[in-house]
């Protein structure tokens, strides 16, 4: 990978980044919500033994839904993440690659 673009993912990737801080955080509330309407307390704490009850059963019936409740703030920050890509190259801080 080319050294100022490894350094930019290096940096935006980075756990630290407040907006990857700020991604999980987005992704962990959307799943949280979208369980916290679907199960109660108690079948939030079946679920930790997961596939051996109907509450199991319950919960990958309702795996599709979840990944969906979670995909609008990974969107928006690939969004994000495409645009300030965008906008670094167009400031030239990466150069094209010479083959030669």
């Amino acid at each position: 990978m080319a050294e100022p673009l490894e350094r930019f993912l290096n940096k935006y990737f980075d756990p630290e980044n407040p907006k990857i801080k700020k991604l999980f955080s987005d992704v962990l509330d959307a799943s949280a919500k979208f369980y916290a309407e679907r199960f109660t307390v108690e079948e939030l704490n079946a679920l930790a033994t997961f596939l051996k009850s109907p509450t199991g059963q319950k919960f990958v019936k309702a795996a599709p839904e979840a990944s969906a409740a979670a995909a609008p703030p990974i969107l928006e920050f690939q969004r994000r993440l495409m645009f300030e890509l965008q906008y670094a190259f167009a400031r030239g801080e990466f150069k094209p690659i010479n083959k030669e």
